[in-house]
């Protein structure tokens, strides 16, 4: 249930943020630490704009599993925060490669068409 209660705050956010912060770091220090709490506390970085603690959580996370679908949008996210746009493109190709039906990617993927199809509407238009 303080996973539960965790990720409800986080869905809140604002001042729940630190609420659900203190929820994983509770249970980090109770049991192993896992990619799935790394990522739970990077989001709360990320949420608090503490950027550079979300990357050593992410980095962490990636250590105990590179392939990790959570941990590489997680990279993605923080990355492109930090203007690191070459490394998050590194990173985006790994999750797009290792990950292509995972309901993010295919999002991602979505977006990205229908934004290359209204810019070449916009050009066309733009041109006529």
């Amino acid at each position: 249930t303080q996973l539960s209660t965790a990720d409800l705050n986080i869905a809140k956010g604002g001042i729940k943020i630190q609420d659900a912060y203190h929820i994983y770091q509770d249970l980090q220090e109770r049991f192993q630490t896992t990619s799935l709490l790394l990522n739970c506390l990077a989001v709360c970085h990320i949420n608090q704009d503490r950027i550079d603690d979300a990357l050593d959580c992410i980095k962490e996370a990636y250590d105990k599993d590179s392939n990790n679908v959570e941990t590489l949008v997680n990279y993605v996210v923080a990355l492109s925060f930090k203007g690191k746009s070459d490394l998050a493109k590194r990173h985006l190709s790994q999750l797009y490669e290792s990950h292509q039906d995972h309901p993010i990617v295919k999002d991602w993927i979505t977006k990205e068409q229908e934004f290359d199809m209204l810019a070449h509407s916009l050009l066309s238009n733009r041109d006529s």
